[in-house]
């Protein structure tokens, strides 16, 4: 059986998808429910090889190919797996993957380089956050420095880098993850907002009044000040339903996006009408985040 990844990022929608490993090898991420019931396992090379060959007939000649799960430069093979692509499927010419910064920052330049040229092109990182305390409170297992250090190896290596950032947790992480994000400088930097799972120790943590997680207008005041403080050339996203709002009469907002610097001033100006509306929804109790949405069962994560 042809065994596809649960999970993969929506711009890797019309990608091939090839998992290379199973779950996440650290799992403890207070907010993350992705893999909590899988245990990691790196799939040894005859199952993936089985799993390209079946990909291969069920996708079709697609130019992209995805490898999920989560960390997938702990496989020790990934240099054959690549090779593999490349015989099986000679018309793709873009592998991406999931990664974490611990291992990104652990690998050597020499290997990055040798799989870069084997045909991985990108890699998805998780940052979260910029602010040590937040990164701290999600138990994402890294430092800001840790993310800096695995984006700029990454980057002299020669890859693509998509940085994932959370929203909803106040003004001082957007000002502290843009300083971050103005160090690594990473092609794309990718807005989720913050979605309680329940059964994760963050949505049990609000649950008891703990944490206190921003409004759905504070949320977009921070996407406004993390655009505002950025000073790279990336591409800013809200590629996720997370980040949507909804009011009685349908959607309201689904994200801001724009490439940086040459676009910061319109959606900046987008961002501050954008704000007075969904306040004044807010203050009407006519607005709906995609916890409200993910609660009454009208979306999935």
């Amino acid at each position: 059986m042809y065994d596809f990844p649960p999970y993969r990022p929506p711009s890797e929608a019309e990608s091939i998808l090839i998992r290379v490993t199973e779950g996440c090898p650290w799992n403890s991420c207070r907010f993350c429910g992705m893999y909590r019931n899988e245990r990691f396992r790196i799939r040894p090379i005859e199952e993936i090889e089985r799993d390209i060959k079946i990909a291969d007939r069920i996708f079709g000649e697609r130019p992209s190919v995805f490898f999920g799960d989560s960390d997938n430069l702990l496989h020790p093979e990934l240099e054959r797996i690549l090779d593999m692509i490349r015989d099986h499927m000679p018309y793709v010419n873009r592998i991406t993957t999931y990664s974490r910064a611990r291992t990104l920052k652990h690998e050597s330049e020499e290997r990055l380089i040798d799989l870069r040229e084997r045909g991985l092109r990108r890699i998805h990182l998780g940052l979260e956050s910029g602010d040590k305390e937040i990164l701290k409170l999600l138990n994402k297992g890294i430092t800001p420095e840790d993310a800096i250090m695995a984006g700029k190896k990454a980057l002299k290596a020669g890859f693509e880098i998509s940085e994932y950032v959370l929203i909803g947790f106040g003004e001082r992480h957007a000002r502290e993850t843009a300083k971050v994000l103005n160090m690594i400088a990473p092609h794309f930097v990718r807005l989720r907002s913050i979605t309680l799972i329940p059964g994760t120790e963050l949505h049990d943590m609000v649950e008891r009044g703990e944490v206190v997680l921003s409004t759905p207008a504070g949320r977009l005041e921070e996407v406004r000040i993390l655009v505002e403080n950025l000073s790279i050339q990336t591409e800013f996203l809200s590629d996720h339903i997370s980040n949507y709002l909804w009011s009685r009469d349908g959607v309201v907002y689904t994200g801001v996006n724009g490439k940086l610097p040459e676009d910061k001033e319109s959606m900046l100006e987008s961002m501050d009408r954008l704000i007075e509306i969904v306040s004044e929804l807010e203050n009407s109790g006519n607005l709906l985040d995609s916890n409200d949405m993910f609660r009454m069962g009208r979306i999935s994560l």
